[in-house]
């Protein structure tokens, strides 16, 4: 039996130790994955569910972290409003409008994680979505808007079809979101990367008009959700209203003073993934401090502050784990 301390992280109840997993486990840094990638496409692999959940079991069995996260990308349920997406090297996903979309295209990544799950029933499985300002982002700067230079004028001057498409977006995430848990998922982790890059006022507008909509929906299907931003450590306040369960922060903010001040929150991180790609020996020595000051916190799960980097040993990273499952 697999022993469910990422289940007892979620609900608050007594483990021995934090739960570990990390984001972007099962990507370019694992040899499974660059393997699978000489003979089928970004594209292909995330509507394979079979590719899909074996790329997901691999990184999850190899590493031996607690739980998995199913493999697919933020910008597939685009799909279902009509868009292409295609994956370009170095870029990232590039949706491209292709017809009206019927809000009725099957989930691909639900699909992948009902084949996960059948394989897998013991599994903690983590399903995800991007935010609605992050799909949007992607649809109105036609690939990554990472500084959100064209989404915030948009978004300021109240732009009649951006603010439709966020309207659209999150109906279209909330019903994906649903589509995830009653296909196996245990919990959903929303990714709103470049959150940061708005202001305080602004952000409080997105998440309490657009992501709490997300997070109230998997409290409805009896899910925790996670919410995942970057550049936020001034900004904690406003990503309470959020709704989510758990805040997933980067290595910019002490995850021990902001438990002091929020307590009533879970939290995931938060160590710089660059550390872990440069130096494996002080990211361990820096991982175990992260953890020691959580100590007091029953709801926290070991994270990378953002994904595994490109570059990082997949030994190192499997070393690491079972040291610090071990402690």
């Amino acid at each position: 039996m697999i022993p469910h301390y990422f289940r007892d992280a979620l609900n608050g109840t007594d483990h021995d130790r934090p739960p570990i997993w990390y984001m972007r486990q099962a990507g370019r840094y694992m040899t499974s994955y660059r393997q699978i990638r000489q003979t089928h496409s970004m594209e292909e692999i995330c509507h394979s569910p079979k590719l899909a959940s074996d790329l997901t079991w691999d990184a999850y069995h190899y590493l031996g972290v607690d739980a998995a996260i199913i493999f697919s990308d933020i910008a597939i349920p685009l799909e279902s409003l009509g868009y292409d997406v295609k994956y370009v090297e170095n870029k990232g996903p590039v949706p491209v409008k292709t017809s009206e979309g019927n809000n009725k295209v099957e989930s691909a990544s639900a699909i992948s994680i009902k084949q996960f799950s059948t394989e897998h029933p013991d599994v903690p499985l983590i399903g995800f979505v991007g935010g609605p300002l992050t799909l949007a982002s992607y649809v109105i700067g036609k690939g990554p808007d990472i500084k959100l230079s064209q989404s915030k004028k948009l978004l300021w001057n109240e732009d009649y079809d951006f603010m439709n498409l966020l309207e659209d977006l999150t109906k279209l995430l909330t019903m994906e979101i649903r589509e995830q848990i009653r296909a196996g998922a245990t919990a959903i982790q929303i990714f709103d990367s470049w959150l940061g890059n708005l202001d305080p006022e602004s952000v409080d507008f997105i998440l309490t008009h657009y992501v709490k909509k997300l997070t109230d929906a998997a409290r409805e299907e009896k899910s925790k959700s996670i919410y995942f931003s970057t550049e936020t450590s001034g900004m904690i306040e406003e990503l309470t209203h959020a709704g989510s369960d758990f805040l997933s922060l980067d290595w910019k903010v002490s995850l021990n003073h902001v438990f002091e001040n929020f307590p009533e929150m879970g939290f995931q991180g938060n160590l710089d993934p660059l550390l872990l790609e440069s130096n494996p020996e002080k990211a361990l020595e820096r991982s175990r401090r992260i953890i020691k000051s959580m100590k007091d916190c029953k709801r926290y799960i070991f994270n990378l502050g953002h994904g595994v980097l490109p570059g990082t040993d997949e030994n190192a990273l499997r070393e690491i784990t079972e040291k610090l499952r071990g402690e």
